[in-house]
């Protein structure tokens, strides 16, 4: 099954918990939980802390992030709060993964791009940087050290970028000579993939779109990108360089970032909130809820059925209508 990209489709649920009036005002016209109770049955009661599990887990359900929500479930019981204030940072990437799970296309796009570069980095030679995102292969063994990283920033390159479906896109090969530029003038996945190789080394760098011209670019359709790059020459600069590791798109969300901040450390951010939202949102109107019960059937590979899930469009149907 191929994996989702960023967990985008399984987060919006919990975003627009996030915006929901009724969570982030608790204070006003406050709920009443025995009110909500008595609307259900006794065996919908006995099951609500199943469903109520299994719906957080709906909202996360890639177990490379799952450390990362039970976190922030965990802080927010151990917190007591009731509304948790985004970040500027966590804003700009809720904006960005809105902006991709809306579209059709896109999120197609990266459906394909994920199973190419997981195909990719599952390889014979495969130097994967960063997960399922940046990754590269040796094709040709360099003579002597060329990018020490973070010293060094003029090159002559020869290179070649195709798509996907190996079609070419773009490259320097049919013109006379080698391209110079710098570093920084690159897109972040070639940089970043650049990083330690050798003179006349030959690297084929795997790089999804994000880390390329942008999941809402038309170059190569929005999708991952194979590059293969000839490093000839270089020359050492007294600036360090350091790829920016924020996603093309949400660097114009970002556009005051930290140097520091990089697209896996946000992500990583946003799925602790994520965790720390939904798991207030149920506490603040049913605060009998223990913890423990949670977390015991968060372990488990349950999944919503249909009666459940009925039960649990009913008790959200309580939450929002029921007042005192």
């Amino acid at each position: 099954m191929i994996k989702k990209i960023l967990i985008l489709a399984s987060v919006v649920g919990c975003i627009f918990l996030c915006k929901d009036p009724a969570f982030a005002r608790p204070n006003q016209g406050s709920l009443n939980s025995t009110t909500i109770m008595q609307h259900l049955t006794q065996e919908e009661q006995k099951r609500l802390p199943l469903i109520i599990a299994l719906s957080l887990k709906d909202l996360c359900p890639e177990r490379a992030h799952f450390a990362s929500f039970i976190q922030g479930i965990k802080i927010a019981d151990s917190e007591k709060a009731s509304n948790y204030q985004e970040s500027p940072e966590i804003q700009a990437y809720m904006q960005y993964a809105m902006q991709i799970t809306l579209d059709p296309k896109i999120t197609k796009n990266l459906a394909l791009s994920a199973e190419y570069l997981q195909k990719k980095q599952g390889a014979e030679g495969s130097i994967p940087l960063i997960n399922d995102k940046i990754c590269y292969k040796i094709l040709k063994t360099g003579i002597k050290k060329g990018i020490e990283d973070g010293s060094i920033n003029n090159v002559k390159i020869n290179f070649t970028i195709k798509g996907t479906d190996n079609n070419f896109l773009a490259g320097n090969y049919t013109l006379s000579g080698p391209l110079s530029c710098t570093l920084s003038e690159l897109i972040p996945g070639m940089a970043h993939g650049m990083l330690g190789m050798y003179l006349s080394e030959v690297r084929e760098i795997y790089v999804h779109p994000e880390f390329a011209y942008g999941v809402f670019s038309n170059f190569g359709n929005g999708r991952a990108l194979t590059i293969q790059v000839e490093l000839i020459e270089c020359t050492t600069t007294d600036t360090i360089f350091q790829p920016c590791l924020i996603s093309t798109d949400l660097a114009k969300f970002l556009p005051n970032a930290p140097k520091e901040t990089d697209i896996t450390s946000l992500q990583k951010d946003f799925i602790t909130f994520c965790g720390k939202a939904s798991w207030s949102f149920y506490k603040q109107h049913l605060p009998q809820l223990h913890l423990d019960e949670i977390l015991h059937h968060l372990q488990s590979d349950s999944v919503l059925s249909p009666e459940n899930r009925e039960t649990l469009y009913k008790l959200l149907w309580l939450i929002y209508t029921q007042r005192e």
